[in-house]
């Protein structure tokens, strides 16, 4: 389980990076799962890559987006 400590950077933590890449994928369209990555890692740094998959695991749990395998596509669900 992925908790918090005194050490994690809140910048880079699992909330922040699915908040980057909701604002991403907002304008409504859908977008290949690498160039959502490179706009995150733009977005906040280069170490955001080590949390983008846990955002997007977080994120699919919640319903708030899906994926779509065949394409490799990330699509918003609001």
């Amino acid at each position: 389980m992925l908790e918090p400590n005194k050490y994690t950077d809140y910048k880079t933590s699992v909330v922040s990076v699915a908040a980057a890449i909701i604002q991403v994928l907002q304008d409504g369209k859908n977008e290949k799962y690498s160039v959502v990555m490179r706009q995150v890692q733009s977005m906040i740094g280069e170490e955001s890559k080590y949390e983008f998959q846990n955002s997007v695991n977080f994120l699919f749990l919640l319903g708030k987006i899906d994926y779509y395998c065949d394409k490799d596509v990330l699509a918003l669900t609001v």
